[in-house]
């Protein structure tokens, strides 16, 4: 039986919340870390999500995680926010940066890609 549009869709809107619940429960959970650099969870629904669905559904659940990421960089900050926050200012300066974006969305949507390439070889 072929897979519907809708169907997908469906299955992505069902990664993309599970990412905003991991998010959530891990910035609970990790609000009491006292290193400045908090580990993520978030990458796990989105290697799933491109084995399941592809190199392409992957790559845009990558680029949730990025967005994802640059929102969380922006509202809570650490002493690296500025690596992955474009309004965030970067030490010695009064501004961001746009590579930040770079920065925080490349990779993360390179997560997406490669686990399925991996896989499928």
């Amino acid at each position: 039986m072929k897979k519907s549009k809708a169907s997908d869709i469906a299955i992505l809107a069902i990664f993309i919340a599970i990412m905003v619940v991991v998010q959530v429960l891990s910035q609970i959970v990790y609000s009491m870390w006292p290193l400045p650099i908090v580990p993520t969870l978030l990458h796990i629904p989105v290697i799933i999500g491109s084995i399941v669905l592809g190199a392409r559904k992957g790559a845009f659940l990558g680029l949730v995680m990025g967005i994802i990421s640059v929102i969380n960089s922006t509202i809570l900050t650490t002493p690296l926010s500025y690596v992955f926050s474009p309004l965030q200012p970067i030490p010695g300066t009064n501004h961001g940066s746009l590579w930040a974006l770079v920065v925080a969305l490349v990779p993360r949507v390179l997560i997406g890609v490669f686990p399925y390439f991996i896989y499928k070889a």
